[in-house]
């Protein structure tokens, strides 16, 4: 009994180590975070489902803006790989420093990634506050049921965001 008993302790441990092994670190930087040197960003040599300047200027977003995807949720299911935010979907790994040292290349592959990330962007360069853009990816990507676990934003002190010339998201 006792043997069986210390099976299990043993298999549960291992378990539990495995399972914080995969989780993804946790994010020291959530403010906005330029950096001059990127790491090489390795596209496919096949057509991916937008360009590759668009998709380059995606992973610059998520390397620069932290603040405002580690806010945003991904809809793709990809909370299976222990993502939680679309932020996960683009950036592997991050320096003390909050620079990026490791891409992810989900983020590249899958076209609901690529559209949150890029409209997230469109809408913080027209000056739409992070809760907002949250609650627009939320109304427009939600259908499908599978949601990151992705922390809500910090209450935004902006009142009045910038519209787009046309319209608003």
């Amino acid at each position: 009994m006792v043997r069986v008993l210390s099976k299990v302790i043993f298999w549960i441990g291992v378990v539990m180590l495995v399972g914080a092994a995969a989780a993804p670190p946790a994010r020291p930087f959530v403010s906005p975070h330029p950096q001059v040197n990127l790491p090489p960003l390795q596209l496919p040599k096949f057509q991916l489902t937008r360009s590759q300047d668009e998709v380059r200027a995606i992973y610059k977003f998520a390397a620069e803006r932290p603040d405002v995807l580690h806010y945003i949720p991904c809809f793709c299911g990809c909370d299976r790989l222990g993502h939680t935010s679309n932020e996960d979907c683009f950036v592997k790994t991050r320096a003390a420093n909050g620079d990026v040292t490791a891409w992810n290349d989900h983020g590249m592959m899958c076209p609901m990634c690529l559209a949150i990330g890029d409209r997230a962007k469109q809408m913080t360069e027209a000056g739409i506050p992070v809760s907002r853009i949250r609650a627009d990816i939320d109304k427009t990507y939600n259908h499908t049921g599978v949601e990151t676990p992705t922390p809500e934003p910090p209450k935004s002190k902006t009142t009045q965001p910038k519209t787009r010339p046309g319209g608003s998201f």
